[in-house]
């Protein structure tokens, strides 16, 4: 949640030769299976790395955006435990000593993110194309992966996706107007609706 009202943790830089480190960087730190996952492992390597900016520099993320989601968490944790709500936190490889995120872990931060976007769940009726999947609304159709997601070019698309935005690009020059883009995207099982 605490991700959701923040710049982008990647950064892409303008030089040519530098993107290609860049999208390294992103491969080694990104899970495949959601820019929520992504984030989680992001933000556990920065912590153990002592939350050092010049970490962040290195490895092309936006030391200033993981700050932020680190301090809303902080006020997100004082608030529930103010409120009297239990926590238990997965974290992204505390249930796993590998490294990586049990299926188990997955599918509970799963189903608690599509928890709060489940009006942003969308469906693939056709090859890379998404529709809303609760609403016949014309205004979400022909939604694309964006580009930026961890998401984007994998071998096969998702059935289901919820996803935190859904943003339009210019025209670009285009006759068909601009194009939707699914942004900050998960893959979801049917079976968490």
């Amino acid at each position: 949640a605490a991700s959701l009202s923040v710049r982008d943790v990647f950064v892409w830089p303008k030089d040519p030769d530098e993107q290609a480190i860049a999208k390294e960087a992103k491969g080694r730190l990104s899970d495949q299976r959601s820019d929520f996952l992504t984030v989680l492992k992001v933000l556990e390597a920065f912590e153990t790395n002592g939350q050092r900016s010049q970490w962040a520099r290195e490895n092309y993320l936006n030391a200033k955006s993981l700050f932020e989601i680190l301090n809303i968490r902080k006020q997100l944790v004082e608030l529930l435990r103010y409120a009297g709500i239990e926590i238990s936190s997965v974290g992204y490889a505390k249930s796993d000593p590998s490294g990586t995120q049990s299926m188990d872990a997955c599918d509970a931060i799963g189903k608690a993110v599509l928890a709060g976007l489940m009006g942003n769940l969308l469906v693939s009726p056709y090859r890379h194309a998404y529709v809303a999947a609760l609403l016949s609304s014309e205004e979400v159709r022909d939604v694309y992966i964006h580009p930026g997601s961890v998401t984007f070019g994998r071998y096969f698309d998702p059935r289901y996706v919820a996803c935190a935005t859904i943003v339009e690009s210019s025209n670009g020059g285009r006759t068909r107007g601009p194009k939707k883009y699914a942004r900050g995207c998960m893959e979801v099982q049917l079976e968490w609706v």
